[in-house]
């Protein structure tokens, strides 16, 4: 039986981006799409290869958006990206940043992989303005107790206060209420 987990929801500074990308990158090493994306092999490559990839994308969504941290006793234990209207793709600038980490320490397909999806991603991103979620990402020994959909739940919020749309990289047309 999961029992329900509290958390204190709060946007990140840019100093707490370095425990963000680690609450990502493991919150996320069992996601399929980053499993078939950076390595199937290996089960610490993707870990690893996580890390590298998600500093640059947190990075340069914190200066594009919001990252919202839920805290258990003054502990990062989940994270809930959201890019403004108009902001939802990566800068050409942030892009280029980003390459290094899926080159080096990667297979060869790897940058070939994860061009596809977010070639994908950008293709499917509505024309009319909304605001982007994700990544979203709760550690994995507190999944399923409740967190993540706070943070989902808090977004919402921020929506339907705003009166915007929003969508995701997994669901382009994501309805909150």
């Amino acid at each position: 039986m999961n029992t329900r987990v509290n958390a204190t929801l709060r946007d990140l500074q840019v100093t707490e981006l370095d425990e963000a990308v680690r609450v990502v990158s493991y919150g996320m090493r069992d996601n399929p799409v980053n499993v078939r994306a950076f390595g199937e092999d290996n089960p610490e490559q993707p870990r690893r290869s996580l890390v590298r990839f998600f500093w640059p994308v947190l990075r340069g969504l914190h200066k594009r958006g919001v990252i919202m941290g839920a805290f258990r006793d003054n502990v990062l234990v989940g994270v809930c990206g959201m890019a403004r209207p108009g902001s939802c793709q990566p800068t050409l600038l942030e892009k280029i940043e980003v390459l290094p980490s899926l080159v080096f320490r990667n297979s060869r397909g790897t940058a070939i992989r994860v061009l596809k999806w977010t070639g994908e991603w950008a293709r499917r991103d509505p024309i009319s303005p909304h605001w982007h979620l994700g990544p979203v990402a709760v550690d994995s020994h507190l999944q399923g107790k409740g967190l993540g959909g706070d943070m989902l739940s808090a977004f919402c919020e921020r929506m339907d206060h705003a009166h915007s749309r929003a969508a995701g990289a997994s669901c382009p047309r994501l309805a909150c209420h």
